[in-house]
């Protein structure tokens, strides 16, 4: 979740660490896409009450939404949902399957699925049509994703 601090704790230890290969992808995926590190798992809706962080509308009940955290004053601190379908805008990529899979142990092979079809079917958004990026770190304070 914070790529930026254990990219030089990688580059400093020579010694085998456990899945390196992917703790390195990852820290390289995490940096290049600066949202994705906020992504903690993959749910279903439990209300049709929460609203999306990126487009602004309701995620209806049983819908399949990722939800969000940041670091703020050295803690984790949740931040909302997005619809799945919202990745791209939110994240400037769709990529995130494996990751959220990662993340979400308890996924079925089913779920996995059903999170396949809604990545393929991304929403425009708005965390990129009207300017939302310096909004939503303003919003948050220091921003240390």
């Amino acid at each position: 979740m914070r790529p930026e601090k254990l990219e030089p704790v990688l580059a400093a230890h020579a010694d085998p660490v456990p899945e390196r290969e992917w703790l390195e992808e990852t820290v390289r995926f995490g940096i290049e896409h600066r949202r994705l590190p906020r992504l903690v798992r993959a749910e279903r809706a439990s209300s049709g009450r929460a609203h999306c962080r990126s487009c602004r509308e309701l995620i209806a009940k049983g819908d399949w939404r990722f939800a969000l955290q940041m670091f703020e004053e050295g803690r984790p601190n949740s931040i909302g949902t997005i619809h799945v379908s919202c990745a791209e805008a939110y994240f400037s990529t769709a990529d995130v399957l494996a990751r959220a899979r990662r993340l979400t142990p308890e996924l079925t092979d089913e779920d996995a699925r059903d999170l396949e079809k809604a990545l393929a079917e991304q929403r425009p958004g708005l965390a990129k049509t009207q300017g939302s990026e310096s909004d939503d770190e303003s919003k948050l304070g220091s921003g240390s994703a």
